[in-house]
């Protein structure tokens, strides 16, 4: 069922229409670890399809087991629910995201600023980075002073877990963190060009900091 949530949305929705979403909360909570890794894996592939499959997964009953998961300390079930909540805010409406955001997935997120996976790191930075361009886009909208997510993200101390991550190893990381301070929060935040990893002769690893000759 897994293989086939990854092909085309109109696979994807044949699934939603016999019901899977209806029968997928006793697997989340299956006592193996690998098959409620394989269920959120499931559920991630639809979470990367239309908008309308989206809204599915967030009218079920399965997004509080999913933020479990997110917060869980088996790595592997904790990447695949990362990947759902991921997608959903990549392929989500603003109020989707809304709706997903009222789901306390913040604190989850930010415990995921802390680990030492760098793809995992990617992904809540993307996660975070999406909510935060939805939250712009309400103060927009609504015409609030400021961006409505910017206190739960600090709240959780995301802002300084965002800024200690332009000293990661990883360019990638670097740059997205560097680049949720430039676009989303107060311009009097300096980003350290010292702090940008340039990469060593071998080619094969990341320095910090002024070089020296």
């Amino acid at each position: 069922l897994g293989g086939m949530a990854t092909g085309e949305d109109e696979q994807t929705q044949i699934l939603i229409d016999v019901g899977l979403l209806d029968h997928l909360l006793p697997i989340l909570n299956h006592t193996k670890r690998a098959t409620r890794k394989e269920a959120c894996w499931l559920v991630s592939n639809v979470a990367a399809g239309s908008t309308k499959q989206i809204q599915a997964i967030l009218d079920s009953n399965l997004i509080p087991c999913v933020v479990k998961h997110l917060a869980s300390s088996e790595s592997e079930v904790k990447k695949e629910a990362t990947w759902c909540v991921a997608n959903m805010l990549s392929g989500g409406t603003p109020q989707q995201i809304k709706t997903l955001v009222s789901h306390n997935i913040i604190p989850p997120l930010a415990v995921g600023l802390k680990s030492s996976d760098a793809s995992l790191l990617s992904l809540t930075l993307d996660s975070i980075n999406n909510i935060l361009k939805a939250g712009n886009q309400f103060q927009i909208i609504d015409g609030l002073d400021t961006n409505p997510y910017f206190n739960l993200i600090e709240q959780e101390d995301c802002l300084n877990l965002i800024y200690s991550l332009q000293k990661h190893q990883s360019r990638t990381i670097y740059q997205k963190s560097k680049q949720i301070i430039e676009n989303h929060f107060n311009s009097d935040i300096e980003i350290d060009v010292d702090l940008m990893p340039s990469v060593s002769l071998d080619g094969q690893h990341f320095n910090f900091g002024i070089n020296t000759v």
